[in-house]
């Protein structure tokens, strides 16, 4: 069965810091001020659409089995 408990204070905190944080390194780097425009990091990710779209889908599925084990966890 589908088990929900609400989410805290302190968990949906801890789903916020992990998502802004994960974005702001994300931007950062996608303008250069990580590492320049040509990191390792923007090339592997950033260089043609097909590695951005995987990149985009690898990274939406991370922050969702994270964050759900985080809000739902026992």
């Amino acid at each position: 069965s589908f088990r929900y408990a609400d989410p805290s204070g302190g968990k949906l905190a801890a789903v916020w810091i992990i998502f802004l944080a994960s974005w702001a390194f994300i931007e950062a780097s996608a303008l250069g001020f990580i590492g320049g425009l040509d990191s390792p990091f923007n090339k592997l990710v950033f260089d043609t659409h097909k590695n951005t779209i995987i990149a985009g889908a690898v990274y939406w599925l991370v922050l969702l089995i994270l964050c759900w084990e985080i809000i739902i966890g026992s």
